[in-house]
């Protein structure tokens, strides 16, 4: 893969934020979703994203949307400790789920990568409410629902950086 995806690129810039002064990260809510730029060097990294959590408030994954040259990608970054052979099933409202494979891992995550041209980004534009079905290791397969109350606005507002 020649390029780190978008998503991996800014979790990693976030935790090195401290440690390089001239990063600057801009963070704008729209509802339950929020457009991040990590600006450095006068170019900026963006993406919309919402972090799931779970009933203790403990985050357990990432939803995002980032812009890589022309493309849009929607990206799910999910815990390790998932069986990888299991697919994650995707749903918006009342449809029926999709299944998109794992597609890597690194240090932070593992990732479920979607093309902007897949019918999920149009669901997720249309829909009010997601949901996420993961398979840990040796156990069932467990749910985590979101939101996608102000993720036009979101989109709309990344589209134009």
């Amino acid at each position: 893969m020649d390029k780190m995806p978008l998503i991996a690129a800014l979790l990693a810039s976030t935790s090195l934020q401290a440690e390089e002064p001239n990063n600057r990260t801009v963070t704008e809510t729209y509802q339950d979703w929020q457009v991040v730029c990590i600006e450095q060097d006068q170019q900026a990294r963006c993406e919309a994203r919402q972090q799931l959590v779970n009933q203790n408030r403990q985050p357990v994954a990432l939803i995002s949307v980032g812009k890589n040259d022309d493309s849009t990608i929607l990206q799910f970054a999910l815990p390790h400790l998932m069986d990888l052979t299991q697919v994650v099933k995707i749903s918006i409202d009342d449809q029926k789920a999709q299944s998109y494979p794992y597609r890597f891992c690194n240090q932070a995550a593992c990732f479920v990568q979607v093309d902007g041209k897949d019918p999920l980004l149009a669901s997720f534009k249309k829909g009010t409410a997601g949901s996420l079905e993961l398979t840990p290791l040796g156990q069932q397969p467990v749910r985590f629902g979101f939101s996608l109350k102000g993720f036009s606005v979101a989109l709309e507002r990344l589209m134009k950086e």
